[in-house]
């Protein structure tokens, strides 16, 4: 914003968005958060601008007596469709002006993709640091009772689950049986079921995770 300011003049400045992190107008400089608001109505109830913007992908400058700007589509690397929107002071545009747009609007979502990224890399850190105490917590059990228990408690908190339980195979009766269950239907701690039989069984047959969907899911059992 700064660097544009400097070159044309600039009463305020947003970013639109189309993405899925952000559906809405970005404030990103001063001005009248209302006037901005506005501004970006405008142009978004503009069907055949937005079209052009994001078929060409090259500035387009509006020379509006009221509000002369110039609307940025960024790169197709940066976002899927994004536009950069400069309000300008005086409605002075040359051909020259198209190419530092350009550049400055480049720069503008680079900076952007790399934030993302930088927050990406913050949430994952955040995510091993919580898998990581967990991690403690359980090995620092030393009763196999309460271990399960942890096991199953930590794990549903980690992945957002309402319910849970842990299954342990008993090669003596040749059966699989649950060792601890919580928010499940009550009489299920200890319950035995064959290999291959019900989810559980299912899972422990091919050797691969099983998701439920939600949505797809029958209710959710009742708390014990």
């Amino acid at each position: 914003m700064r660097v544009a300011d400097g070159r044309w003049g600039v009463a305020f400045g947003f970013f639109i968005t189309f993405d899925s992190e952000q559906s809405g107008p970005l404030w990103i400089a001063s001005g009248s958060p209302l006037n901005a608001r506005r501004a970006a109505k405008r142009i978004l109830a503009d069907a055949s601008l937005i079209d052009q913007l994001q078929k060409k992908r090259k500035p387009i400058f509006r020379a509006d007596p009221k509000a002369p700007s110039v609307l940025i589509p960024l790169s197709r690397k940066i976002v899927p469709f994004g536009i950069f929107c400069l309000i300008l002071e005086r409605a002075v545009w040359n051909r020259a002006d198209f190419a530092a747009a350009s550049e400055i609007a480049w720069q503008a979502g680079t900076a952007i993709q790399t934030l993302r990224q930088l927050r990406e890399k913050e949430r994952a850190l955040l995510r091993w640091d919580r898998f990581r105490r967990i991690v403690a917590e359980i090995s620092a059990e030393r009763q196999p009772t309460s271990l399960f228990i942890k096991i199953v408690r930590q794990g549903i908190a980690f992945l957002g689950f309402d319910s849970g339980e842990i299954v342990l195979w008993d090669p003596a009766q040749s059966r699989l049986i649950v060792q601890a269950a919580v928010n499940m239907p009550a009489g299920s701690e200890k319950a035995t079921f064959r290999m291959g039989e019900g989810i559980n069984g299912m899972a422990a047959r091919t050797g691969r995770t099983i998701v439920l969907h939600r949505e797809r899911a029958s209710p959710p059992w009742p708390r014990a």
